[in-house]
C-alpha cells in the first residue's frame, strides 16, 4: 500500500524521474511501475500526478545514430515506460493540477494486464484525467478494469486523459478482445465527472473497443459526456452500452470530432445533452451494425439520439443495419426540442437496413416535443430505407412526423421501401420536404396525421415521382388513411399537400401497384392539394391503380374537384348550382395550375339533408350514419354529424343502403311527407324544409331512421335533384 504521501511538485506518492548528468549512458532508463495487488490511495500533490509520475523515456529525444549506441540497454527494443497493473487499484488519489492517480510524459503507457483485476475510483485532479493524465499516449484494457467516480474539476477527461497524439505516436484508449471495462457504473455516484470535455476518456486520438464495454453515469459540463474523441475513430466491435451519461454541452454519451463512430453490438440509452443526446459526429460518420437498440435519448436543441454534421472536407453520414439485413435495429422513444426527434443529419446521408423508428419526438409526458422531423431530421442530404422497415408512431409539432428533409442545394432522393405509420406533424404527418429535391417516392404511407399534408407535405422545389417504374426495377406503394385535420381553413390535403412543384405517379400498362385513396381532410383536398403556385399535377389513371380494400370498384371511380362539405353547404342554402364548383377528370390528365385544386378518388354521391325537426334551439343531437357490411350484413359505423339546434346538416354519401341512427332525446321526430317537386321547381325554401336527396336516375337509396330502437323505413323511388343537370350534360357527382 502506498497510501497518504505529499508532494510539493510531482509524484505524490513515487516520482520516476530521471534527470541529465554527464552522457546519455548514464540517464537512459526504462521507467516501470508494476501493481501486482494492494493500493495506492489517498496521495496527494500541489502539482501533478498525487499516486505516480511517470517521466517520457529520454531516447525519445536522440537520433538515430545516438539511439544506436544505448539500445543494447532496452531489452528488446521496448523504449516504452509503463504502468502496470496486475491487480490492485489507485483510488482516492488527489492533484492541485493534473492526474489524479497518475502522471505519465509522453510516449508512454498505462496497462491492465490481461485476465487481472484493477479498480481506478475516487481520483481527483483540479485539471485534466481526474484519475490518469497520459501526455501522449496509449491506455490498454485487457483484463478487467472498473473506472469509476473520478473527476477532472475544471479540465477534460474526468477519468482517463490521452493528448493529441501524433501520426508516429497516436494516442489510443484500447480494450483488448479478452478486456472487459467498466467506465462509470449503474448509479450515478459511480460515474465519473468532467469540468470541460469528456466525463469519463478524453481521447486525442482513437477509442478502440474489441472487448465487452459499459459506459454509463457519467457527465461533462461541455461535450462528450462520457467519452470525447479529437480526431480519431470510436469504435467497438464487441457488446457496447451506453447509458445515462450527459453532457452540458453536445454529445451526452459520445463526442467525435474529425472521425467516425462505428459500432456493433450495441445498447445506446438515457443520455441527454444539448445536440446529440446520446452521439455528437463532427466531420465523420455513425454506423450501427447488428443488434441496436436505440432508446430513450433526449437533445434539449437538436438529434434526440444522433447529431451528424458534415464539413467542407468530409460529409457526415448515418448508417444503420447497412450490412445486416436479418437484424431489425430499434430506435424508439428518443425526442429533442428542435430538430430530428431521434436523428439529425446537416450536410450528409442517411442510409438505413432493417430498421424500426417508434415513438420519437416527444417525452413520455407528452410536455416536451420535436419540432420538425419527430423521428429524423435531414439537411442537404440523402435518404434510404429498406424495405420491411418501418417509420411509425412519431410525432413533431412543426414539419415531418416521420422524416423531415430540407436541402438547399440540388438533389436526388429516393425514399423507397418500408412504411409510414402512424406519425403526426404540424405539415406533413408522414413526411415533409424542401427542396430542390427530385424524389422518388415508393413506400407505405398510411393512417398520418396532420393539420395540412396529413400524408406528406410538398413544399418549395419538390420533384416528386410516388413509385419506380424502370426496366429492371418496379417498385410500388401507397397512400392511403392519412389524415389531414384543422380548425378553420386548415385541414387541407389528406394525402399529399403540394405547395410547390410536381407531382407525378409511376404507373403504366405493365405496372399497376401504387394507389392514392381513402385519405381525408377536414377542410378539403381529401387525396392531393395543389396550391396552384407553379404546380403541375400528372394524374394517375385509376383503372391502373392498386386499390386494396377500396369498397367502389375501380370502373366506378374518377377524379373530382373535392372540396369542403362546408362550401358546398353554403352554396346550396344561397341556393345556388353547385355544378360549375364539381368538375370531374377523366383518363389521367396532366394539370398545371395556376390555381388552387383540390383533388380527391371520387364517386357518385348522394347528398343528403338532415333537419332537426323539434330540436330547441340550444339542444344537440348525435345521429349516426351507418351501411351494411358488405359481408355480413351487419350495420357499420361511417360517420357522426351532430345536429346543433334546428340547423341543417348536408352530408354526401355514395351509393349504397343508408341507415340513420339518432341518439335518443327528448322529442319526437317527424318525418316530412310530400309529393317531390319537379326538380327545376325546386326552391330554396324546399330544400330548407325537407329532406333532399341527388342521385342518378337508376339508383335507389334506402334511408331509415332509428328512435328508442324503433325503426321507421322512408324509401324514395322518385329523384330529387339538388343540382339539376346541364342540357346535353353528365351528372355531376
Amino acid at each position: 500500500n502506498i497510501s497518504n504521501n505529499h508532494a510539493q511538485t510531482l509524484g505524490g506518492g513515487i516520482g520516476l524521474i530521471m534527470t541529465e548528468s554527464g552522457n546519455y549512458a548514464h540517464y537512459v532508463r526504462l521507467a516501470t511501475f508494476t501493481l501486482n495487488s494492494g493500493n495506492v490511495s489517498d496521495n496527494t500533490t500541489d502539482g501533478d500526478g498525487a499516486g505516480v509520475y511517470l517521466m517520457e523515456n529520454i531516447l525519445n529525444y536522440l537520433n538515430e545514430t545516438e539511439k544506436s549506441k544505448y539500445v543494447q540497454l532496452v531489452a528488446g527494443g521496448d523504449w516504452t515506460p509503463k504502468i502496470i497493473l496486475n491487480g490492485g487499484s489507485f483510488s482516492n488519489n488527489i492533484a492541485q493540477s493534473h492526474g489524479g492517480g497518475a502522471y505519465q510524459e509522453q510516449k508512454t503507457e498505462f496497462v491492465v494486464s490481461a485476465g487481472k483485476n484493477a479498480i481506478l475510483s475516487g481520483n481527483r485532479a483540479q485539471e485534466s484525467g481526474g484519475a490518469v493524465f497520459i501526455a501522449k499516449g496509449n491506455f490498454t484494457v485487457n483484463g478487467t478494469a472498473s473506472i469509476i467516480g473520478n473527476k477532472a474539476d475544471n479540465g477534460d477527461g474526468g477519468a482517463i486523459y490521452l493528448g493529441v497524439g501524433t501520426s508516429d505516436s497516436p494516442s489510443v484508449f484500447t480494450v483488448g478482445s479478452n478486456g472487459r471495462l467498466q467506465l462509470g457504473g449503474d448509479i450515478s455516484n459511480d460515474g465519473n465527472t468532467a469540468g470541460n470535455n469528456g466525463g469519463g476518456v478524453y481521447c486525442g486520438g482513437s477509442f478502440i473497443a474489441n472487448g465487452e464495454t459499459s459506459i454509463q453515469n457519467n457527465r461533462s459540463i461541455k461535450d462528450g459526456g462520457a467519452v470525447y474523441v479529437d480526431g480519431g475513430q470510436f469504435s467497438a466491435s464487441s457488446t457496447i452500452t451506453l447509458k445515462s451519461n450527459s453532457a452540458g454541452g453536445d454529445g451526452g454519451a459520445v463526442y467525435v470530432s474529425g472521425g467516425n463512430i462505428s459500432l456493433d453490438e450495441n445498447i445506446i440509452s438515457n443520455n441527454n445533452a444539448a445536440n446529440g443526446g446520446a452521439v455528437y459526429v463532427n466531420g465523420g460518420d455513425f454506423t450501427a451494425e447488428g443488434t441496436t437498440e436505440i432508446t430513450g435519448n433526449t437533445a434539449t436543441a437538436n438529434g434526440g439520439a444522433v447529431y451528424v454534421t458534415g464539413t467542407d472536407i468530409k460529409r457526415g453520414n448515418i448508417n444503420i443495419n447497412g450490412s445486416s439485413s436479418s437484424i431489425m435495429a430499434t430506435i424508439v422513444g428518443n425526442y429533442s426540442a428542435g430538430e430530428g426527434g431521434a436523428f439529425y443529419v446537416n450536410n450528409g446521408d442517411i442510409t438505413m437496413g432493417l430498421t424500426e423508428l417508434s415513438g420519437n419526438g416527444k417525452d413520455a409526458s407528452s410536455v416536451v416535443h420535436t419540432v420538425n422531423g419527430g423521428a429524423i431530421a435531414l439537411k442537404n442530404g440523402k435518404f434510404s430505407f429498406a424495405d420491411g422497415s418501418e417509420i411509425k408512431d412519431n410525432h413533431a409539432t412543426g414539419n415531418g412526423g416521420g422524416l423531415y428533409v430540407s436541402n438547399t442545394s440540388a438533389t436526388s432522393i429516393r425514399c423507397v421501401g418500408g412504411s409510414y405509420i402512424n406519425n403526426s406533424a404540424g405539415y406533413g404527418g408522414g413526411l415533409y420536404a424542401s427542396g430542390p429535391i427530385t424524389l422518388q417516392f415508393a413506400a407505405n404511407m398510411q393512417s398520418n396525421r396532420a393539420v395540412n399534408g396529413g400524408g406528406m407535405y410538398l413544399a418549395d422545389g419538390i420533384d416528386m415521382t410516388f413509385g419506380v417504374n424502370e426496366k429492371d426495377l418496379k417498385l410500388s406503394g401507397l397512400i392511403v388513411g392519412n389524415e389531414a385535420k384543422g380548425e378553420g381553413k386548415n385541414g387541407v390535403g389528406g394525402g399529399v399537400y403540394l405547395a410547390k412543384g410536381i407531382l407525378r405517379f409511376a404507373l403504366s400498362d405493365d405496372f399497376k401497384d401504387l394507389g392514392i385513396y381513402n385519405n381525408s381532410a377536414s377542410y378539403e383536398a381529401a387525396d392531393i392539394y395543389s396550391s396552384g403556385s407553379q404546380t403541375t399535377v400528372h394524374l394517375p389513371n385509376i383503372s391502373g391503380m392498386n386499390l386494396t380494400g377500396f369498397d367502389v370498384p375501380g370502373s366506378d371511380l374518377y377524379w373530382v374537384k373535392d372540396f369542403n362539405e362546408k362550401r358546398y353547404e353554403t352554396l346550396l342554402r344561397n341556393n345556388q348550382d353547385i355544378a360549375d364548383l364539381i368538375v370531374r377528370f377523366d383518363g389521367a390528365p396532366t394539370l398545371v395550375l395556376a390555381s388552387e385544386q383540390c383533388l380527391d378518388l371520387g364517386y357518385d354521391l348522394v347528398f343528403v339533408t338532415l333537419i332537426p325537426v323539434g330540436l330547441d334551439a340550444f339542444d344537440n343531437a348525435a345521429v349516426t350514419i351507418s351501411y351494411p357490411h358488405k359481408t355480413t350484413g351487419d350495420p357499420t359505423q361511417y360517420r357522426k354529424v351532430v345536429l346543433h339546434g334546428t340547423e341543417p346538416q348536408i352530408v354526401g354519401l355514395p351509393s349504397n343502403h343508408w341507415q340513420f341512427v339518432a341518439t335518443p332525446w327528448s322529442f319526437t321526430y317527424q318525418i316530412p311527407t310530400y309529393d317531390p317537386p319537379h326538380a327545376a321547381e325546386t326552391s330554396g325554401t324546399d330544400r330548407k324544409d325537407y329532406i333532399l336527396i341527388k342521385r342518378n336516375h337508376n339508383q335507389e337509396i334506402n334511408i331509415s331512421f332509428s328512435q328508442n330502437q324503433a325503426q321507421k323505413s322512408y324509401v324514395t323511388h322518385d329523384v330529387l335533384l339538388v343540382n339539376p343537370m346541364k342540357p346535353g350534360g353528365q351528372s355531376s357527382f
